[in-house]
């Protein structure tokens, strides 16, 4: 057989192995350079278990004995001297050396690309109620591992969202900090948004459909080294740009605030309401739900959904019956809760909603009931009936009782 050195699998830190074909030897060099620069030597892709074990170990005992590095170098070199070996291997060495010092110079004098994220803009009610410990913990995550390249911030090219924007505003995040004159970090950012002009539209690159947390992460990491990902999205010819927006469903699915903070409409006009009151007068939408719907069907948020994605119309709602007499009935209420300071928005949750639609529908549906009930409720009363003894929260059966024995205390029956 002809003698030749081969060369068996690698090491970093400049280490390797050498087979011997003839003398069927594992040699292992301190000094060889790794195989990229080793040219005319031929690779090989097994090695013996004893080694394969070593490897893992990262260590340099290759060889189960422990003779000589001298003894193995004449081993295989054969008729070699040990010195023409050495010589090899310093040639070889000195050749990666000069390859590794030509890269390093190229890396250090190619220009560094500048970093800057995308102009992009927001739209008036997509998920405006922007979640903060949701923008820390995506910048959180980019500064320990960078920006992950399969989730990208996917926007729509700003021409196309003047084709499906339909008379919506469009708003941009400002980014300040609560102190003054310093810079905003991930401990002291505020954010804000401003309705932009019509007329600077076209200052923006497009319009933000799934990413706004991670955008906003970006805005306030803008001087670190950080490569956001982005995607360009199309959509269906004559779709509205907030309903494609929640069908989308991407990232984080839309939950029920997503909706309700959101500017879509359900075209119906007594809902839209409702919600336009929930966004504006910050009640419990649980709440709102049951005191506009006093003596009809029960309206949740499954079917407002519905609505706004254009699966369904009121219509196929057919024991709901919204009207302008329940409209009116809910904004009395309102007013009445406003009017006694006992009734405060933190006490008026779904449950003591839907108890009071429970209580005007058990005494006839006559509103005058429920307004001197109402106006009945003071700190004692409150105190006596509507807070549980157990420290638990009160039931909607017990919100039922407790206004009916504020009306027994009344004279009623």
């Amino acid at each position: 057989m002809k003698e030749a050195l081969v060369y068996q699998g690698g090491f970093r830190q400049n280490l390797c192995l050498i087979y011997n074909t003839k003398s069927m030897v594992y040699y292992l060099p301190q000094h060889i350079p790794a195989i990229e620069a080793m040219e005319g030597i031929n690779q090989k892709t097994e090695m013996p278990d004893i080694v394969k074990k070593d490897r893992q170990n990262n260590t340099l005992l290759i060889i189960k004995n422990k003779i000589m590095e001298r003894q193995y170098l004449n081993q295989v070199a054969g008729k070699m001297e040990a010195a023409d070996v050495d010589e090899n291997v310093k040639l070889l060495n000195d050749k990666v050396m000069e390859k590794e010092n030509l890269a390093d110079k190229e890396a250090m004098e190619k220009p560094q690309e500048k970093f800057e994220i995308k102009k992009l803009a927001f739209i008036k009610g997509n998920r405006q109620k922007i979640d903060r410990s949701n923008v820390v913990e995506n910048a959180q995550r980019m500064k320990a591992m960078g920006y992950i390249a399969d989730m990208p911030i996917e926007y729509l090219k700003m021409e196309k969202v003047k084709e499906h924007l339909h008379d919506r505003e469009l708003c941009k995040v400002i980014i300040t900090s609560k102190q003054a004159d310093v810079v905003p970090d991930l401990k002291n950012f505020e954010m804000e948004f401003e309705v932009i002009p019509e007329n600077e539209y076209d200052q923006y690159e497009g319009v933000i459909i799934d990413g706004q947390h991670r955008y906003i992460a970006l805005c306030i990491l803008k001087d670190a080294d950080i490569r956001p990902k982005y995607k360009e999205v199309t959509i269906p010819e004559g779709m509205d740009i907030l309903q494609y927006t929640a069908l989308r469903n991407m990232g984080k699915p839309w939950k029920n605030d997503d909706f309700a903070n959101s500017h879509l409409a359900t075209h119906d006009e007594h809902v839209d309401y409702i919600l336009e009151k929930y966004r504006g007068d910050k009640y419990a939408l649980p709440f709102l739900l049951n005191v506009y719907s006093l003596g009809t069907g029960n309206l949740t948020m499954k079917q407002i959904k519905n609505m706004q994605q254009g699966c369904k119309k009121m219509s196929d709602f057919k024991r709901i019956k919204l009207t302008k007499e329940t409209q009116d009935k809910g904004d009395k209420i309102c007013q009445l809760c406003n009017d006694n300071p006992v009734l405060a928005k933190d006490r008026l949750t779904g449950r003591f909603g839907e108890g009071l639609k429970n209580f005007h529908k058990s005494h006839d549906s006559d509103f005058d009931v429920v307004r001197n009930v109402l106006n009945a409720i003071d700190k004692d009363k409150w105190e006596a009936y509507f807070v549980d003894k157990g420290g638990r929260s009160m039931e909607v059966k017990a919100y039922e009782d407790a206004l009916g024995k504020v009306y027994e205390l009344l004279g009623g029956a």
